[in-house]
């Protein structure tokens, strides 16, 4: 572990022949991609590939399958673990952001565009896609390789649920289409496959009407069981179209949250999330309100700007992210939630770090369906981890800590979520 960058010459040293124009060696390229956003990882690779055309990355791919040189795609590098660094070559896929073809529910990309881009393009059609991470920031191949979850998972599935279809590169480097019915083994095996079974190039994405109106309400709850509690109570008929459970530290405390909101026209009448009506009975007894707000939905998806700015600021978007993220089945959340997080102190999570825990049901993660416990709902717990800089004992001890939920999270039947830093 160490946030310094090492070097291996040794695969450049075995690489002679002529590179394709879009690989290079420049050591500021290199070092440029040689951190992700887990922090604790550092390895500059010997070439980075900065391909602006599926056939250049094709053509940096099969060079390095030909000088038998290990490959990594990298989108915007905010992976843990060092999962999009290699000693080889890193395929930087940035490039891929052109928009292919837009139609009345779908949009076709390159896999190198932004979520955010998404967006802005499906919005001129009055479009949206229905699942957008926390971070809209992050590249569409980037998130597909590990499925993608967010507030509006529980009634749309992963982001990979969204794809229609897709061209991907293989490991062999053969540029191939698949979808639900083609090559569906390969559909199935590059979303939610980290990378390992295909490098996305392109991919067509299911869009929805966007709305006009986001409204917003957050609620108090009193701890680990009801914040559960609470959530579970919202998925019979009037749950909402977005809903988090989130944990931070406050003041040297913690605060539990719901974050809920509805999607809604301009002509919608009240109801409990506006405050024109009463909260739900069973979440009544459980919540206090906080705090209500309206919104449109391109600053609702951008919830978090401000957050970002005053991280960048202080310096803390750059520390390590040591994250842990699991899925826990139903039977047993409110005692794993509680186990996990009453275990859990402020220095382990970090003064900018959170946790989020919310519902997901099975049957809607359909495409690149990761691994997940038994049953009909699932919950996932994600801590993610902000260590201060220049701090190695506090990233040793929340990689520690991490141990502790895994183990935790095996005793009850669940299972790890990729994002984390293992």
């Amino acid at each position: 572990m160490g946030n310094g960058a090492r070097q291996d010459d040794s695969a450049r040293g075995t690489a002679t022949m002529a590179a394709p124009p879009c690989v290079s060696t420049d050591a500021v390229a290199r070092r440029a991609v040689a951190r992700d956003w887990g922090g604790q990882v550092g390895v500059v690779p010997a070439f980075v590939a900065r391909p602006r055309t599926e056939a250049e990355a094709q053509e940096a791919v099969n060079w390095a399958v030909e000088h038998d040189l290990p490959w990594v795609p990298r989108g915007q590098g905010h992976s843990c673990g060092g999962r999009a660094q290699s000693e080889g070559v890193v395929v930087d896929l940035s490039g891929l952001d052109a928009v292919h073809d837009v139609g009345p529910d779908f949009v076709t990309v390159g896999a190198g565009m932004t979520w955010s881009q998404v967006l802005d393009v499906a919005a001129e059609h009055g479009l949206a896609p229905p699942v957008i991470t926390d971070h809209p920031h992050l590249s569409v191949g980037g998130t597909l390789s590990l499925g993608g979850v967010g507030g509006t998972s529980y009634r749309h599935g992963a982001q990979a649920d969204s794809v229609v279809r897709m061209l991907v590169l293989t490991p062999g480097g053969r540029v191939v289409r698949c979808g639900p019915r083609l090559r569906s083994d390969l559909f199935t095996s590059v979303l939610g496959g980290s990378g390992t079974a295909g490098l996305i190039l392109r991919a067509t994405l299911r869009l929805v009407p966007a709305p006009a109106v986001v409204r917003r309400v957050r609620l108090t709850v009193g701890g680990p069981r009801a914040l559960v509690e609470a959530q579970r109570e919202l998925l019979g008929d009037e749950k909402p179209d977005h809903m988090q459970g989130l944990v931070q530290v406050v003041d040297g405390g913690w605060r539990h949250r719901l974050d809920l909101a509805e999607f809604v026209d301009e002509a919608a009448g009240p109801s409990w999330v506006s405050g024109g009506r009463p909260l739900p009975a069973g979440l009544a007894s459980r919540v206090e309100v906080a705090e209500r707000s309206r919104h449109s939905h391109r600053e609702f998806v951008h919830r978090g700007a401000a957050d970002e700015a005053r991280l960048r600021e202080t310096g803390d978007w750059d520390a390590p992210h040591p994250w842990a993220a699991v899925f826990l089945p139903d039977a047993h959340a409110e005692d794993a939630v509680a186990d996990i997080l009453d275990g859990l102190t402020p220095r382990l999570l970090g003064e900018a770090g959170l946790v989020l825990v919310y519902p997901l049901r099975s049957i809607m993660l359909r495409a690149g369906r990761p691994a997940l416990p038994q049953g009909a709902v699932v919950w996932l717990c994600a801590l993610l981890r902000s260590a201060p800089q220049g701090d190695p004992a506090a990233v040793s001890d929340m990689e520690a800590d991490n141990e502790r939920v895994h183990r935790i999270t095996a005793g009850v039947g669940g299972t790890r979520y990729r994002i984390g830093a293992h």
